[in-house]
């Protein structure tokens, strides 16, 4: 069977602009067989798309401011770390040490207005202001390491009992934390509260691979070995719905920035967008042509998807997978994917807040990044993204004195007419 789609060498190739290598000797540590502890297992832009940073290997994590006119990203010659823009001018990094191996970090950002609960007390970590930007750093021990770029401070979160396999901090600024484990739990921590842990959420009774918070922050997903992709209600901490349409484990998920979509990728070689609200499948992007019988999806297919992730628009998704292969599909036409490019060994990816740069990280600690042309949208795909931040329950639709037809687009029921 080809484990490529029909027609993709006719495919345009997005350029790689830049990449981030792995110069620092690595000790010589006793290791998994299934691992070396160079992998990037996690990339993310800060919110404001002044920094980037990736874990790099044996328990590093490096921090680098990220300029969009950017040309160059490297080391010297003789070893020293530095990032150079298009002039030449060197630019600071931070390297943030760690005390076991990393798999996964996330980045948060404070609105000081917001508050999760209505509480006064002393805190000894004072997370108010705006400038406020925190890095959290998921251990293979369960623990959580959270740094705080501006003050460059540490504190250790501590309830996990095996590996956190995702974070995500919740978009409204409330520096709100969510936490993925091998224990089978999600657990959420308040940062305002110095970290202190809120609620575990049980559902899962396989380890739980990624998670992901809708827009508005009232809806988490979460992902894990099993085929399970599971909706939460964050104002009740309860499970509303199991969602089924994957035949293998499902490794990474995420929200479209207005909270009405989610896309989920596993090891079934298929990327599948979803109404979280209504729990129904709305588009499939098949990465094997033919798509495989279920008894080949579910077992050693050779084309694992190992990680997506949501343009800023909501107009695109990024798949890379185990044949080598980082695509961009249009959401509109799940036929071929829009953009290729040719990336040996990818395990993470993800967009630019301004959605004109992906970055892919790799198995032996890189990461290159990718220039996505950006395009104008079409006026009705923007009022469609305003109002459904808006009204991000697509039950609420039925509510709205529109015709039919624009209820129907207003719920992403007819992608190829209004695309």
């Amino acid at each position: 069977m080809n484990n490529r789609l029909s027609g993709e060498e006719e495919i345009p190739q997005a350029p790689v602009i830049c990449e981030l290598r792995n110069n620092r000797p690595t000790a010589q540590v006793l290791r998994p067989l299934d691992t070396n502890h160079y992998e990037t297992w996690h990339v993310a832009f800060s919110h404001n798309c002044k920094y980037f940073a990736w874990s790099c290997g044996n328990r590093v994590v490096r921090l680098v401011q990220w300029n969009k006119q950017k040309t160059k990203v490297g080391w010297n010659n003789d070893g020293s770390r530095i990032v150079a823009d298009q002039n030449g001018s060197p630019k600071p990094w931070k390297q943030i040490d760690c005390p076991d191996f990393v798999h996964s970090i996330a980045f948060g950002s404070s609105v000081p207005r917001k508050k999760w609960r209505n509480v006064k007390v002393y805190h000894k970590y004072n997370y108010e202001s705006e400038n406020e930007l925190i890095l959290a750093i998921g251990l293979q021990n369960g623990k959580i390491l959270t740094y705080d770029v501006t003050r460059e401070q540490k504190l250790v979160l501590a309830d996990h009992h095996e590996t956190i396999t995702d974070l995500r901090f919740a978009p409204d600024g409330s520096l709100i934390l969510l936490s993925a484990c091998k224990d089978r739990t999600l657990k959420v921590w308040d940062m305002k509260d110095d970290g202190n842990m809120i609620v575990t959420l049980k559902g899962h009774t396989r380890p739980v691979r990624g998670c992901g918070f809708s827009h508005d922050a009232s809806l988490l997903a979460s992902v894990g070995d099993g085929c399970a992709v599971l909706l939460w209600d964050m104002k009740t901490y309860k499970r509303i719905r199991k969602l089924t349409g994957h035949y293998n484990d499902v490794v990474a998920c995420e929200f479209s920035s207005d909270g009405a979509l989610l896309v989920t990728a596993s090891r079934d070689t298929k990327a599948i967008i979803w109404d979280p609200h209504l729990g129904i499948v709305l588009k499939e992007f098949f990465h094997m042509s033919p798509p495989p019988p279920k008894i080949l999806a579910g077992g050693a297919n050779h084309t694992w998807l190992r990680d997506v992730a949501f343009s800023p628009f909501g107009t695109h998704i990024m798949t890379v997978a185990d044949d080598n292969q980082c695509r961009f599909w249009n959401v509109f036409d799940n036929s071929s994917p829009k953009f290729v490019t040719v990336l040996p060994d990818s395990i993470s990816c993800c967009f630019s807040p301004d959605g004109r740069v992906a970055a892919v990280g790799s198995k032996n600690g890189s990461v290159h990044f990718i220039s996505y042309p950006v395009s104008v949208q079409k006026l009705a795909q923007l009022c469609r993204h305003v109002i459904r931040r808006i009204v991000q329950n697509t039950n609420n639709i039925d509510r709205l004195s529109v015709p039919l037809p624009l209820k129907r687009y207003l719920m992403y029921r007819d992608f190829e007419t209004f695309g």
